[in-house]
């Protein structure tokens, strides 16, 4: 695999990234991984890891809310996973390529390309963080033993050498998925460790993504309205600046302009997730952070700070969440 990647700050800010996948088509072997920063300045940082016989990981962050557009050319067949996890980006092919599609924050999709060439936008209003995942078809093949008949319209598509999404559609990311991308995001691991890490939590990431399209009501957020869409992001960020005392559902109504029902059911179809779920998990987030980065902090100044009265509730909380106590982290 030969990536050559630029950043410019000029007028276009255009990040290019020039990909001629060239994936042998055998069994995945133990070639050593390639460790590559792209690119890393004050708003763009693009980290990859590279298994050249098989996987490609790619993390982009944005911190600024200036537009990037990335070029891409993949001339032989790859299955790509794609997760949002702020801000928006677009995928924009050339007319023969396939259809043109657009994921928001808390959004992800699986996809099947025999070739690809168009451009890739990331939003400008809002900083961007998407995680996106190339594997080749012969490593997809040999995950599922070369029987893609499990996978129904999906692997008939690749059998036929066809584009295709995933259950046709784009689904919302859900808190364990977050979990998961989180866990490869931060993996500590070098060498072969980081390898046998990275390839169990790929597996276990692609059996959430076909499980929850094979689920007898998977959500799907693509049917809500880009108004209502903008109302529930404004609705998450409320719950996560009021930790504390995050509002009431009531509350949450009248500033949405909507009914409970409503409310309630399409935040779960967005992001994978109830509102009471998000809160809690948003606050064990948190309060790990605060454990790590403020190691002379009480349990109790913890667990105040993330909106427990009661520091042994937070601490049973914590455990049941992480399998791990607060105080382990000291």
């Amino acid at each position: 695999m030969k990536k050559i990647a630029t950043y410019s700050n000029e007028a276009n800010n255009t990040l290019n990234s020039s990909l001629s996948e060239s994936h042998p088509q055998d069994e995945p072997t133990n070639k050593s991984t390639e460790h590559t920063i792209v690119n890393d300045n004050d708003d763009l940082r693009k980290i990859q890891y590279v298994y050249p016989d098989s996987v490609t990981f790619n993390f982009l962050k944005l911190t600024t809310t200036t537009c990037h557009t990335a070029d891409i050319w993949l001339d032989k067949p790859t299955i790509q996973m794609l997760f949002v996890v702020e801000g928006r980006c677009s995928y924009q092919p050339q007319p023969e390529y396939g259809p043109a599609s657009t994921l928001i924050a808390g959004q992800h999709c699986l996809g099947y390309y025999p070739t690809m060439q168009g451009k890739v936008l990331y939003a400008s209003e809002t900083p961007c963080f998407t995680i996106d995942i190339s594997l080749s078809e012969a490593y997809f093949r040999a995950i599922f033993q070369n029987d893609l008949t499990q996978l129904g319209s999906f692997g008939a598509s690749i059998e036929k050498k066809q584009s295709a999404l995933l259950g046709n559609q784009i689904f919302p990311l859900t808190s364990v998925q977050k979990e998961v991308l989180l866990a490869i995001h931060d993996c500590p691991l070098t060498g072969q460790l980081q390898k046998l890490f990275l390839d169990g939590k790929l597996r276990e990431l692609l059996t959430l993504q076909i499980a929850q399209s094979q689920s007898s009501c998977p959500a799907d957020s693509a049917t809500l309205r880009h108004d209502d869409v903008d109302t529930f992001h404004s609705i998450r960020d409320q719950l996560a600046q009021n930790l504390t005392h995050p509002p009431s559902l009531k509350e949450l109504t009248l500033l949405a302009g909507m009914n409970r029902t409503k409310l309630m059911s399409g935040f779960k179809n967005l992001f994978g997730t109830t509102i009471y779920s998000y809160v809690a998990d948003l606050r064990m987030e948190r309060a790990k952070e605060l454990l790590i980065r403020e190691p002379l902090l009480k349990i109790a100044d913890v667990a105040r700070r993330v909106g427990f009265k009661n520091p042994n509730n937070f601490s049973a909380a914590f455990k049941k969440k992480f399998g791990y106590s607060p105080n382990s982290l000291r």
